[in-house]
């Protein structure tokens, strides 16, 4: 059994079983049917335990090994398997999270540094201005009026140390923090939750075989 990474917008993950594809390869059309059925269950089955394993946003600093959490559902609603080739030996069973919308879904998989890219800091909202979804309310989204930031309630936005602040009933209100870099654990899961069902893959290619090579007709 071998694992193959194709990287694009998002990121795929290939599963081929490199020795069933050598012993078959000039199998009938019935083997290579056999094992799309088995790869299209396989995918199928490694999506929606990585999605299921996903949890829903809540407040608070999270641990290295905590489930990805949903915050949009952009990322969860991009996670897919699928079958690509015609022939049994180009056969893949791709599971796929990420498209040139969701370029994250990379870093949520492998995890890594992010850095600003235009600016000298990345922009974090603080807690008391993200809804239970742990989205950035309206009212403190920042806006770029000539010249002058403001928050979508009209606010006028200031710097005060590693914060962006906003005066709020004339008292100083943090509501951004600025920070140089954020470090991102791999909590996405898809290359885990394949070698996790490594088992089941065997499994089901076992039984396309059987299937396959079972004589039609028979018992």
């Amino acid at each position: 059994m071998s694992i193959k990474v194709h990287r694009g917008d998002g990121w795929s993950l290939s599963i081929k079983n490199l020795d069933v594809i050598k012993a078959l390869a000039s199998a009938p059309e019935r083997v290579t049917q056999k094992f799309r059925f088995a790869l299209r269950d396989i995918v199928a089955e490694i999506s929606s335990t990585v999605i299921t394993g996903m949890s829903d946003y809540s407040p608070g600093k999270k641990s290295p090994n905590a489930p990805l959490q949903v915050r949009t559902g952009k990322l969860q609603q991009t996670i897919q398997g699928y079958i690509r080739g015609t022939s049994f030996e180009s056969l893949e069973g791709v599971v796929s999270a990420g498209n040139a919308t969701v370029p994250y879904a990379h870093i949520q998989e492998y995890g890594g540094t992010i850095t600003p890219k235009s600016s000298e800091y990345l922009r974090i909202p603080l807690p008391e201005i993200l809804t239970d979804r742990g989205d950035v309310q309206g009212n403190y989204e920042i806006y770029n009026r000539g010249g002058r930031y403001e928050t979508g309630s009209g606010e006028e936005t200031y710097l005060a140390g590693s914060a962006i602040m906003v005066n709020i009933a004339g008292k100083p209100t943090p509501i951004y923090a600025l920070v140089k870099s954020v470090k991102i654990p791999p909590r996405l899961g898809i290359r885990k939750t394949g070698a996790d069902k490594l088992d089941y893959i065997e499994t089901r290619f076992e039984q396309a075989i059987e299937l396959a090579l079972k004589p039609q007709g028979g018992a």
